[in-house]
């Protein structure tokens, strides 16, 4: 009879892995379209960031499949740690003989339960460093997303600019072939040499080359970021109505920059783990139930419940040794902490500056401009009264719109000064005032 229950007990315990089994996580999963929208991208209904927000549709961008493969992982990995602390079940089985007289053979099967006792805190430390690994990759979306909304922003730029410089060479294009026949006329009578007409058409001609490279910068730029412009709502990316002093303004105020929310949030991890090391060392309690069949017809079913302990008493030095490395490594990125703000500091001064120096440039251009038209109204009458020539005014013509192509480059530049700044320290957001878009967690 005995025997027959060590038999029961045996395959019922080694049934204890199906999938029916009462210790087991239920959770939901994720379609791959949830992925590409953002919605439920992990089995237990957490999202990534910019739910809801006008940066969700990049995440159908095949660029962000391994970070999302890689978020969901870490979930999963979450989830599995989880269910680890929780009651486990085990099974254990022996099938054999023994050296005894009478001995027909030996069939006994064991059954044991246990749960950790969490005294001190290990298992919430070995959570929290999981969802630490989440956050991180939650910083590392955020700044991707910062650099395409940077990439949109050049497109943006270099639009307005090539437009610009369009609108300027074609107008002084056509001012030439106003005067073309009265040019032509000077020329044939002796007035005006031929090689004046040609320094006005080489001033042409580089107009021609200035705007095939913008139109060039553009196609690229085009090629670079079209696809994530056409993702994007209409004029997130667009700062053409926004003065540089204003983004300049927005550029050098943002404080939240994902480098340093890095280099914290590795702190945490670090402090995290010698923390964990630190609880190794010390007592370790866990819940253990155990029931075990009779190994011989003499013996009955045995239980046990209770709590097992156990203290480490001596390592070598080993989780000391580890204490150490993760304070050193704490000491790394608290330099590189002081290192950024340092950093960044001097990027600051060295944007004003270069950005200031522009302006100084900007100003003495525009005076240069309000000089050339002076200029050019008083040739356009002493020419009405034959004192002047057609090719001085016109050569005049085309210096200010050689002037006036330097102008708004000097503009481009300080824009694209500012959108460098802000993609270096991925703080791009801040120039559309859509930082807030990509936030999800704060609580570090």
């Amino acid at each position: 009879m005995k025997q027959l229950i060590s038999i029961t007990l045996f395959f019922t315990i080694m049934g204890c892995g199906s999938p029916d089994f009462p210790v087991q996580l239920k959770k939901g999963t994720a379609s791959e379209e949830a992925i590409a929208t953002n919605t439920n991208i992990a089995g237990n209904g957490s999202q990534l960031p910019y739910a809801g927000s006008e940066f969700q549709r990049l995440f159908a961008l095949p660029e962000f499949e391994a970070q999302i493969a890689k978020y969901r992982a870490i979930e999963e990995r979450y989830n599995s740690v989880r269910a680890a602390q929780g009651f486990t079940v085990s099974a254990s089985g022996d099938l054999g003989v023994q050296n005894s007289q009478e001995s027909d053979g030996l069939l006994s099967a064991g059954l044991t339960g246990q749960k950790s006792l969490n005294l001190q805190s290990e298992n919430d430390l070995a959570l929290l460093n999981i969802e630490n690994e989440k956050k991180l990759i939650v910083l590392d979306i955020q700044n991707s997303i910062d650099k395409i909304l940077s990439q949109v922003m050049m497109l943006s730029l270099s639009r307005e600019n090539l437009e610009e410089i369009r609108t300027i060479t074609t107008k002084y294009r056509r001012v030439y072939q106003e005067n073309k026949s009265a040019l032509t006329a000077a020329t044939t009578t002796g007035i005006v040499s031929y090689s004046e007409d040609f320094k006005l058409r080489k001033i042409l001609s580089s107009h021609d080359r200035l705007l095939h490279e913008a139109e060039a910068s553009y196609a690229l730029l085009e090629l670079q970021s079209k696809r994530y412009s056409d993702l994007l709502s209409e004029g997130i990316g667009s700062i053409s109505k926004e003065p540089a002093e204003v983004l300049l303004d927005r550029a050098v105020s943002e404080n939240r920059f994902v480098e340093l929310e890095r280099l914290n949030l590795q702190l945490a991890v670090l402090e995290n783990e010698k923390s964990l090391i630190e609880a190794q060392k010390k007592l370790q309690g866990t819940v253990v139930t155990r029931l075990a069949s009779p190994v011989t017809e003499d013996d009955g079913l045995t239980a046990f419940v209770g709590l097992n302990f156990t203290m480490p008493i001596f390592d070598g030095g080993a989780k000391d040794l580890q204490i150490i490395e993760k304070e050193r490594l704490r000491e790394g990125v608290n330099a590189s902490i002081r290192a950024y703000r340092g950093n960044n500091i001097d990027a600051q001064k060295q944007l004003k500056k270069m950005n200031d120096n522009i302006k100084i440039s900007i100003a003495m251009l525009r005076e240069e401009q309000a000089l050339f038209n002076e200029i050019i109204s008083d040739l356009e009458t002493r020419l009405s009264f034959g004192g002047a020539s057609i090719s001085d005014l016109i050569s005049e013509m085309l210096s200010l719109a050689d002037l006036e192509l330097q102008l708004i480059d000097k503009q481009r530049q300080l824009k694209q000064n500012i959108i460098d700044y802000t993609s270096v320290h991925g703080i791009s957001c801040s120039l559309t005032n859509s930082c807030n878009g990509l936030v999800l967690e704060r609580s570090y």
